[in-house]
């Protein structure tokens, strides 16, 4: 199962992880947006996809992703035929929690400083920057939760009350 955040809220990518109807060229969407996020991530350019970086991704599995596909694969020893199954989301989930590039996790951690900065600054007296890079901090958090972000809150809540119960 993928233990990386970024993969955590798809749905659509839990589903290819487990060896059902992998992503592959022509499909658009929040999987697709994903993925190049995590290739960018793992070092692959896609200036197409991300507008040279205007954008953080298009969200179209077109030729430039799946060129990119194929070349992970071939550089992680894996079948390069452009599909994304189980083994290459596993691979990248696997590389993902290995380098410490899990872009989702990085924005939370980094989201987590900022508001304890925006505390200690409200303590002192000004707050003005500290709230706005919090807010940007929210915004980032808020773009790579891909899918329902209401979905994604469940399945938090789910993670919280089985943590509670297991430990408790």
């Amino acid at each position: 199962m993928l233990q990386s955040l970024i993969f955590f809220a798809n749905e659509r990518l839990l589903v290819a992880a487990r060896g059902h109807v992998p992503v592959k060229l022509g499909e658009t969407g929040d999987a697709g947006r994903c993925l190049q996020v995590v290739l960018t991530n793992l070092g692959y350019d896609l200036p197409a996809s991300t507008k040279h970086g205007t954008i953080l991704a298009d969200g179209i599995f077109g030729q430039e992703t799946y060129d990119a596909v194929v070349e992970f694969q071939g550089d992680n020893n894996l079948a390069a035929d452009g599909v994304v199954g189980p083994q290459t989301l596993a691979r990248m989930d696997q590389l993902l929690a290995s380098g410490n590039s899990d872009p989702l996790r990085n924005a939370v951690r980094d989201l987590r400083a900022g508001a304890r900065e925006f505390i200690q600054s409200r303590i002192d007296g000004d707050a003005f920057q500290e709230r706005r890079i919090f807010e940007a901090g929210l915004y980032a958090v808020d773009r790579l939760v891909f899918g329902d972000p209401r979905h994604f809150a469940l399945k938090i809540q789910r993670l919280r009350n089985y943590l509670f119960w297991s430990v408790g």
